[in-house]
């Protein structure tokens, strides 16, 4: 198996709960089809980065990224700083040549995102190297939807509805729920693609933002989607969402970990079983999104799962629900 040599920028909580674990990638895991190097990361958290030391002996410390992208033994980086470092960073680091995984939001709106990448628009060679970790993509919940579509179980969705509902965290107000919210706008346009109407409300309080959002797609589906910052993280009930097709299957979805599949034929086709509620192992994707990730690096795929256009578009349909509801 390929090893592929990595290089981390950005030393914070996600860093080290979600990324480091899953690059070790631990014995016995489930997902044993990647093997990367962890070489080199750059941070300023001094208590974070001894942390990351103790764990990891080998891997050379950095406080200028640019020093890591001249000087780290790697194939590729993988970027989780703020977001409004992030296309600066990609671009410099796909500039060196290396392969990139950069954390979402890909940048604070889709202006900012051009700017870095406006020469690059016609130049699929740089591009394909870049990929952007929307880990919803890659819920179990989100790839048996792809499987559903695959095996011709279920339809295009001509209508949608996602709720999520999260806690306010240490920025507020519109910076505050990019973080969240981007994913959703994702998930939308990667499902629905292009947005023609949409019509927003929203409020503000002492402990949030609550957007309510409802728009019909170039292909005539509608979307209706309901996000707070009003709540709490992880509570019952606190992510779900609904399609459609138009031979009437559904699929509910209900956090990270419960699927509801309701087709005109037996659900039990599928699953092999009758029971058409079932758990699904509580996962956050980053093990899968590295696997993918690997894929690119090995060359085994020739395009990223999740590019640069998806960034695009999901930060352009940010830019519009926030423009109308400013």
């Amino acid at each position: 198996m390929q090893l592929v040599k990595i290089g981390l920028i950005g030393c914070g909580a996600v860093t080290i709960k979600a990324h480091i674990p899953a690059l070790m990638n631990e014995p016995g895991s489930k997902i044993s089809t990647y093997k990367y190097l962890i070489t080199a990361i750059c941070g300023f958290d001094s208590e974070n980065l001894d942390y990351i030391k103790s764990i990891l002996p080998t891997v050379k410390i950095f406080t200028d990224y640019k020093d890591l992208l001249k000087e780290a033994d790697c194939d590729a980086i993988l970027i989780a700083t703020g977001e409004q470092y992030h296309p600066q960073i990609s671009r410099d680091a796909l500039d060196f040549g290396k392969f990139v995984l950069c954390e979402k939001p890909f940048g604070t709106n889709v202006t900012e995102i051009r700017k870095f990448f406006a020469k690059d628009k016609d130049n699929d060679i740089l591009n394909n190297k870049l990929q952007i970790a929307f880990n919803k993509r890659f819920y179990p919940v989100y790839t048996i939807y792809k499987t559903l579509i695959q095996n011709g179980k279920f339809g295009k969705p001509i209508s949608g509805t996602f709720q999520f509902i999260t806690q306010q965290g240490k920025k507020t107000g519109w910076e505050g729920i990019l973080s969240n919210m981007i994913h959703y706008c994702d998930l939308i346009s990667s499902l629905f693609g292009d947005i023609n109407d949409l019509q927003c409300l929203s409020n503000k309080s002492e402990t949030g933002i609550n957007v309510s959002v409802s728009m019909k797609s170039a292909d005539d589906a509608t979307i209706s989607f309901f996000f707070s910052s009003s709540g709490f993280w992880n509570a019952p009930w606190h992510e779900q969402w609904l399609l459609l097709d138009k031979s009437r299957n559904r699929i509910f979805a209900h956090n990270n970990n419960e699927l509801f599949y309701s087709g005109c034929k037996n659900y039990s086709e599928y699953y092999g079983e009758s029971n058409s509620i079932f758990w699904l192992p509580d996962s956050h994707g980053y093990k899968t999104q590295l696997k993918s990730f690997y894929e690119l690096v090995c060359g085994i795929k020739k395009e990223p799962d999740v590019g640069l256009k998806d960034a695009i578009a999901a930060h352009t349909l940010f830019d519009k629900i926030r423009m109308i509801c400013e």
